[in-house]
C-alpha cells in the first residue's frame, strides 16, 4: 500500500531515492521507522519517521540532518546488547562522504 505521508526522494523526480526501513526488535510493539528527503527538488533535509502500529500511521516525524542527505540506511540495536534501543541511520551526506547518525525513540518524538 502507498503510503502519502512518505516521501521517495525529491518529488519532482521520476525516480526514487532508496530510503531506509526497520522494524524496531521490541516487545509487544509493531514500530517501524522510515527514512528519506523531505524537499521538492533536492537531496537535502533528511527525515526520519515513525510508526507504532506497523505502518498504519505515522505520527512521529524529525530532521535529521539538514544538509545533503541521500541513500539511507537503517539498522536496530538488538535486544540484549549494548546498543539495545538505539537506531542507526547510514546515509550519503556532503561530498558523497558517508555519515551515520545514532539516535532513539525519545528523541524522534
Amino acid at each position: 500500500r502507498q503510503v502519502c505521508e512518505l516521501p521517495d526522494g525529491p518529488q519532482d523526480d521520476s525516480f526514487g531515492l532508496f530510503g531506509g526501513l526497520v522494524r524496531l526488535p521490541l516487545r509487544n510493539h509493531d514500530v517501524l521507522i522510515f527514512s528519506n528527503v523531505d524537499s521538492r527538488s533536492e537531496r537535502a533535509n533528511g527525515v526520519v519517521w515513525a510508526s507504532l502500529d506497523g505502518g498504519r500511521t505515522w505520527p512521529g516525524k524529525r530532521c535529521l540532518f539538514k544538509r545533503r542527505f541521500a541513500y539511507s540506511s537503517l539498522a536496530a540495536g538488538p535486544i540484549g546488547s549494548p546498543v539495545e534501543g538505539w537506531i542507526f541511520c547510514c546515509f550519503e551526506g556532503p561530498e558523497e562522504a558517508g555519515f551515520v547518525a545514532r539516535f532513539n525513540l525519545s528523541w524522534l518524538f
